[in-house]
């Protein structure tokens, strides 16, 4: 990197600047802000948010039902942040949803 004028290298100083040519890098080096974990991340929050506001209300009112309403709120958050790691994981990757059900038997 330092022979191509990427960088340069300052050996004894231990110094590491950019160089003149660093400037074809940066569209390896920067990230669009749009990334698809950057969306799921959304989607967790809004999913915890959810979640919480959902066992607090359970918890109100729990005393008045004939169910364990906390059990429940508890089963169905399990259940939806499941669905949405897995909607998550199968983004990442360049198979189908079937497919990577498939798979994972194997």
């Amino acid at each position: 990197m330092d022979g191509m004028d990427v960088v340069d290298f300052n050996k004894p100083r231990a110094i590491i600047k950019p160089g003149e040519n660093i400037e074809m890098f940066y569209s390896y080096l920067d990230t669009p802000d749009t990334t698809p974990d950057g969306q799921f991340s959304k989607y967790y929050l809004g999913l915890s948010v959810v979640m919480l506001v959902s066992l607090v209300l359970a918890a109100l009112i729990e005393s008045t039902m004939a169910f364990p309403a906390i059990g429940l709120v508890a089963g169905v958050a399990v259940l939806a942040f499941a669905t949405t790691a897995w909607a998550h994981h199968t983004s990442e990757t360049d198979s189908s949803p079937a497919e990577a059900l498939l798979s994972a038997g194997e």
